[in-house]
């Protein structure tokens, strides 16, 4: 789609894609009751992702409770909708691969302590071998060191 494409027609095909997809399930089942991670679309459109009862579900509303905001170009969507979803780890890759080409950014707002206990450190694990392994061809071989990149995260809020 253009670059024009309507912003809720955006939101809409993200909706689509993550309350759809295997990935996304396994991956958000792990996050904490109760919490949220806020996605702006474009500047334009703030959503809420949650975990409701092992169903992603991603809601046109800004975030309430949230530890992480992804602000994603349209045009990241259109990437992401491209990919299967069947695997955590492979979409894990394609969202960062998002965020070194500047379509994704990420900005931590919560504590590294409500990262640790609210199970996005789970997610990651979920990730499998192969997400581990694009995260140590960045130097990301252990749990110390990807604290350090949430810490420097926070900065950028």
């Amino acid at each position: 789609m253009p670059q024009h494409t309507a912003p809720v027609a955006t939101f809409e095909k993200l909706k689509q894609y993550l309350e759809s997809r295997p990935a996304a399930q396994r991956a958000l089942v792990h996050l904490r009751r109760g919490v949220e991670i806020s996605i702006v679309i474009g500047h334009q459109i703030e959503c809420t992702l949650y975990n409701d009862n092992g169903k992603p579900t991603l809601e046109k509303r800004p975030a309430k409770n949230h530890d992480v905001v992804f602000y994603i170009k349209p045009e990241s969507i259109e990437v992401l909708a491209q990919n299967p979803g069947e695997d955590v780890g492979e979409l894990g890759i394609l969202v960062l691969k998002e965020y070194l080409a500047g379509g994704v950014r990420i900005a931590v707002v919560g504590s590294v302590f409500n990262i640790m206990k609210n199970g996005y450190l789970n997610i990651v694990k979920e990730g499998g071998a192969t997400f581990a392994k694009f995260l140590a061809n960045y130097g990301l071989t252990n749990a110390t060191k990807i604290i350090s990149v949430i810490k420097s995260l926070r900065k950028e809020v």
